[in-house]
């Protein structure tokens, strides 16, 4: 909240948690809540009095990460951090990283606002060029600026810190579900199934696809349910695997590092039993929402993961999203169903 400019909001928040611990009697935690407002109080007020500015800057930050080339952006609105982006981009390993910054600036500012500045970590070769070619997109001057010392150098600093605390979270979360769920590869490919029905009509599924730990919108697939009529979870989720897996050996294309299904051991079975038929053998698990138990090939019992646990709330997003996206395309097809 703080790092898109919510410090009003994130103060209010934190003053009615601080009233809640008074209340219970828990001075310390209200304590530690106390002095956080006065620390972002002091915050926001150095941010008026000192870094006030009458004009707009980015600053960005990358990282390389195997073959991914991670940017992160923070946009400063008069001198307030006012949001920040961030974004994961596949890249040809042989490229210079000055180049794939440059290629990124010219891309993203193509449609995005342009600032009257732009504070980058490390000089770019054509950095004459870029700035030319920026003052001609944004209709004033734009400058580039590569900062050795004070405020925007600690801003890129705090930038880059933000990329790399997240790429270890992301790695850390697939890393638990490796070790924990006892599978044989590194789950960079997960993909993720659920079954929507509000009646014996428009039974439909879905399939998500997550990449190194996020969304790949592009790979995404939804199913009308075609082989019975009725009311069947089990039938449903046999349908969709077979489909999806049985199209996939025929394209040759590449498999998942783990499979998940929305539901218990029925689910499981139903899984398991369309890729017996089409002969594959892949890291399954389901997934069960009251108690989140999950549910594995190998285990009488279900595994249960702690809540804080990085891993279960990826399984969680995962499963989230799969559900989401099965009633996105109930409703879709109920729709068209009422307007015919």
């Amino acid at each position: 909240m703080l790092l898109k400019g919510k410090t009003k909001d994130l103060i209010k928040k934190l003053n009615q948690e601080m009233a809640l611990f008074s209340e219970v009697l828990n001075y310390e935690l209200a304590k530690i809540r106390r002095d956080q407002i006065v620390a972002l109080e002091n915050i926001s007020q150095r941010q008026k009095v000192q870094l006030q500015k009458r004009y707009n800057q980015d600053i960005i930050n990358f990282k390389k990460a195997e073959n991914k080339f991670v940017v992160q952006l923070f946009n400063i609105n008069k001198g307030i951090i006012s949001g920040r982006k961030e974004f994961k981009i596949k890249i040809p390993l042989l490229k210079e990283s000055e180049q794939n910054l440059s290629d990124f600036i010219r891309q993203y500012y193509y449609t995005e606002d342009i600032p009257q500045e732009i504070i980058l970590p490390t000089k770019l070769s054509d950095q004459a060029l870029l700035e030319g070619y920026l003052t001609k997109l944004a209709g004033f001057k734009v400058k580039v600026n590569i900062p050795q010392k004070g405020d925007k150098l600690k801003l890129l600093e705090l930038v880059k810190k933000n990329i790399e605390v997240g790429l270890k979270l992301g790695e850390n979360s697939l890393l638990e579900l490796q070790n924990k769920l006892k599978l044989p590869t590194f789950p960079r490919i997960i993909e993720a199934f659920d079954v929507s029905n509000l009646g014996p009509t428009d039974v439909v599924g879905s399939m998500v696809q997550f990449r190194d730990g996020k969304p790949d919108k592009n790979n995404y697939r939804r199913f009308k349910i075609k082989t019975f009529v009725g009311q069947s979870d089990f039938e449903a989720m046999k349908e969709i695997i077979y489909r999806r897996y049985y199209r996939i050996t025929k394209e040759k294309s590449q498999l998942p590092d783990l499979i998940i299904v929305d539901g218990g051991k029925p689910q499981l079975t139903a899984a398991i039993t369309a890729l017996r038929q089409i002969g594959l053998q892949l890291p399954l698990i389901a997934l069960a929402k009251r108690e989140e138990e999950i549910f594995t090939l190998n285990n009488q019992y279900p595994i249960h993961l702690s809540k804080k646990s990085a891993g279960l709330r990826l399984l969680q997003k995962i499963r989230d999203e799969a559900h989401r996206f099965a009633l996105k395309y109930q409703r879709l097809l109920r729709g068209k169903k009422i307007v015919k």
